[in-house]
C-alpha cells in the first residue's frame, strides 16, 4: 500500500511488512503509562513542557510497544529517539519519537496503527491524569502522519482511541484534509454514540 507522505521515505526498512508474532493487547494494570510522572498543571520554567518528552518517556513508550509486538527493536528505538529529542522543543520532540516509531514498526501502516492502538493501554481521559496525558503526544504525531487513503479507517479508529486518553485535535486534521466528508461522518457517529450512553 502507498506510504504516508508525512513520514520520511528515506527511513531504513528494519521490519518486514508482516509481523512474525501476534499483536497482543496490553494489560491495564501493568501499562507503562502508570509509571510516567508529570505534574497536574503546567510548571514554570523554560522548556518545562518539552522536558516531559524525555528519555524516561521514550523508554516507557518502547515498553508499551514491545509488550504488544515482540518483534519491536526497542533498544534501537530508544537510542535513536533519545538523540532526536535532545535540546528540542515540545512538538519537535514528539515528532522525532513518532518518526522513530515509524522506523521500527512494520512497513504496512495499517499493521503499525494496530500496534499503536493496542499499545495504548487503559483509557485515562479524566481530570486526575493531568499532564501525564502527554505520554500520548508522540502517538498523536504518529497517527497524524499515517493518514492515507488506504489507512483512513484504521487511522480514524486510532484517533478515536486517542480521544479516550489524550486529544485527537491535532491528529485528526490530517484525516479531515484527506477526506472531509468521511471524517465528519465518523465524528457524527462518535457523537451519537455518546448520546446513547
Amino acid at each position: 500500500s502507498k506510504q504516508s507522505q508525512h513520514f520520511s521515505m528515506k527511513r531504513k526498512r528494519t521490519c518486514s511488512t508482516l509481523s512474525t508474532k501476534p499483536i497482543k493487547k496490553s494489560k491495564p494494570t501493568s501499562h507503562p503509562f502508570h509509571r510516567f510522572e508529570a505534574p497536574n498543571s503546567i510548571p514554570r520554567g523554560q522548556n518545562a513542557l518539552a522536558n516531559l518528552i524525555d528519555s524516561k518517556l521514550i523508554g516507557l513508550i518502547g515498553e508499551s510497544v514491545i509488550a504488544v509486538w515482540p518483534d519491536f527493536k526497542v533498544d534501537r528505538f530508544i537510542k535513536r529517539a533519545k538523540r532526536g529529542v535532545k535540546n528540542k522543543a515540545l512538538k519537535v520532540r514528539s515528532a522525532a519519537v513518532a518518526e522513530c516509531l515509524r522506523r521500527y514498526l512494520p512497513d504496512d501502516l495499517n499493521e503499525s496503527l494496530d500496534i499503536i492502538i493496542n499499545s495504548m493501554g487503559p483509557k485515562t481521559n479524566d481530570d486526575s491524569v493531568g499532564l501525564r496525558a502527554f505520554f500520548y503526544m508522540p502517538h498523536s504525531f504518529f497517527i497524524a502522519n499515517a493518514a492515507t487513503e488506504e489507512t483512513f479507517d484504521k487511522g480514524m479508529q486510532a484517533n478515536y482511541e486517542l480521544t479516550q486518553r489524550y486529544s485527537a485535535e491535532f491528529s485528526i486534521r490530517s484525516y479531515y484534509l484527506q477526506n472531509p466528508e468521511k471524517t465528519l461522518t465518523y465524528l457524527r457517529t462518535w457523537y451519537n454514540n455518546i448520546l446513547k450512553k
